[in-house]
This record gives structure tokens, sequence and C-alpha cells, in this order.
């Protein structure tokens, strides 16, 4: 539990669910509130320094996780009976149409999820507790009056103990609630409905066919004509079409590995790399040991500008004609090669 219960809800003489925001100090007197666990006597506390809560007498021992595992089926049958919509989202997978031959193809970021709405409401009409079905008790049992045939969908709270596994072996519908440790938990349930995985799981729902995608942007690497190179975002469907069709070079770079590996690194310094690599004669300043951006602006620098009168913010193509441009074997190096080829892809 992520703490101790507060009591916002109790039952009035009228076996009515009564919230605390609902109670004004004119009112106290004129009602009798009870406990929804244990029964007993609850006093509306309307401080202005504490939350507004119900609380019990002193001494009166009351088990905070089942007051929320009968508030939670309490509510989620009100709501049932009073509404006209009553969710469940259910997830569709959705992966890459490509992910047996493509070689960006990742397992996480290839791979989502989407949701169908269903309105069980359009299907069933009644909503009970503690209902006796084929030998188990469902916390709360939904039916439908005028097609006895249509089969059920039990609704279970997780408070303290999962469902057991016999019972979701039994080839029954079940949504099962995702743990519910505070009224907060309950009340996202209300706002926004069942929704598969993130606030219940199913077992025996008919599996969603899965949706396929094709549109996981990328780096395209482009070496220009000119010997400057940069990089722009393609779609993944066109990751074998050459976007200029005078490049010198280009290349498909997978992002996601390389921030989460090589975070020092950007898309247009690797390809520069691979290519020089895979022994592409290349002069750039990029690749310069001279070469190193400014501290404060970020803005590129040549090291040599005061001593050799050099340009000081140096253009990418300027080592073609400078005289003291020199390759810095340390960037080269500094890359795994088994790693360059996995985050470096050439076009097909």
């Amino acid at each position: 539990m992520k703490g101790e219960i507060k009591y916002s809800y109790c039952i009035d003489e009228n076996d009515c669910l009564i919230h605390i925001k609902d109670i004004t100090p004119k009112e106290i007197a004129k009602h009798h509130y009870t406990c929804l666990e244990c029964g007993n006597v609850m006093h509306p506390r309307l401080g202005k320094i504490k939350t507004p809560h119900f609380a019990h007498n002193p001494g009166v021992s009351c088990h905070g996780e089942s007051y929320l595992h009968k508030l939670a089926k309490r509510r989620i049958m009100e709501h049932f009976a009073s509404s006209r919509l009553f969710k469940l989202q259910q997830r569709h997978d959705v992966s890459c149409a490509s992910e047996t031959y493509c070689a960006f193809f990742n397992d996480h970021l290839c791979y989502g999820n989407n949701y169908r709405l269903h309105n069980l409401k359009e299907f069933y009409n009644t909503c009970e507790e503690e209902i006796r079905i084929y030998g188990f008790i469902a916390d709360l049992l939904l039916t439908n009056s005028d097609k006895i045939g249509r089969e059920p969908v039990l609704i279970e709270v997780l408070v303290t103990h999962a469902c057991e596994e016999q019972k979701t072996e039994s080839g029954l519908k079940i949504i099962e609630t995702k743990r519910i440790d505070s009224e907060s938990d309950i009340d996202d349930i209300i706002l926004n409905g069942f929704v598969e995985g993130e606030n219940c799981i199913l077992h025996n729902f008919k599996h969603l066919p899965s949706i396929q995608l094709g549109k996981r942007p990328i780096d395209r690497f482009i070496l220009h004509a000119t010997g400057g190179a940069t990089t722009q975002i393609i779609n993944c469907e066109s990751k074998n079409n050459k976007v200029k069709h005078d490049s010198i070079a280009e290349l498909n770079i997978n992002r996601d590995v390389l921030w989460d590996k090589m975070r020092s690194k950007d898309s247009v310094l690797t390809g520069l790399i691979y290519l020089k690599h895979k022994g592409l004669d290349i002069k750039n300043c990029l690749l310069c040991k001279y070469f190193c951006l400014h501290r404060s602006f970020f803005t590129p620098l040549c090291t040599l500008y005061k001593k050799f009168g050099t340009p000081e913010s140096p253009k990418q193509t300027t080592a073609k004609q400078c005289q003291y441009y020199s390759i810095s074997y340390k960037i080269l190096n500094e890359i795994d090669s088994k790693l360059l080829y996995e985050v470096v892809k050439e076009l097909e």
C-alpha cells in the first residue's frame, strides 16, 4: 500500500455512497454516516488544515485494504448503472511491416501499441456484485438479461490478492484491475475506463489482430558534391532511395543506437568516420585534429587561426584548400568498428 488510506467515502442512512466533498457543516447533524467496510460510525472532518475526510471513533480498527476493495466494487457498479458509456480499451500489438528483413528493426523501437475502444454497455445491461458462476465468485459480473447465451465478463478488483490461477485459466473473460493502492486508482478507472496494460489486464479475451507500421524516422547522412556533409530525417520506407541525385555518398544512420551507445557523436561525424573506414578519400574540417567547437558558443573553431591566419570559423569544405589540414586518428579510432557498422547502414 502507498500509505495510510484516507476515507473520502462512507455510507449514509439510505445506504447511498457519499463523498466528503458533498458534505456541508449544516448537513452533518442531519445524517448518520457509517463505514463502507466495518459498518462503524464515521465522522466528517472538514477542517481547513488537513484534507477533508471521514474518520472513525478513536480505537476503532478498520482495514483500509478491504475498504478500497469494497469501494472499488461499489463505484464501478454504480458507474455502470448510471453511465451510457462503460469503456474498455483493448490493446493492439503494433509492429513494423518490415520487421523480418529490415536492418534497422528493433524489438523495442519498432514496436508499440494502439487501442480499440469497446463500450461494454452495448453488450451488457447488468452489473452485479459477488455472483457465483461456474464454481467461482466474481467481484462483479457483467451479463445481458435479454441475451441469456451471451458470454459474461468478470471484473476482479486487485487490492491484496491477485486473481487465482484456476480462475484465469477457466476460459472465462476476466478484467482484472492493476493493484488498487489508493482512491485515486479507482478514480482513474471511473474517468478513463479500463485500459489494458495501464490499469487492468485482460484474461481470455480474443486477441486483436496486429497493426503494422512502416514510418519510423531515421537519419540520412549525405556527403554532397561540394565535400560538405549534412543529415536530414527521412521515413524508413525510403531508406534505400537517394535524397540527392548528385551526392557523393548517402548512408542511413540508426539514430536510436547512436544516441544510446555513442552520445558524444552526431550523425554527420559518424557518417564521415564510416566513409573514411571504408577507404573514401575525404577532406572535411570535422575530421581535422585542429577543429573543435567554441567552448562558449559551440560554433566551429580552427585552433590555428591565430598562429597561421586560417579561418576562425571554417566551413567543412575549407579543408579542401587548407595546407594545414591533418586527419585526426583519435577521432577515427575512438569508435569501435563493430559498433560503427551497427549504427551505419548503406543503401541497398
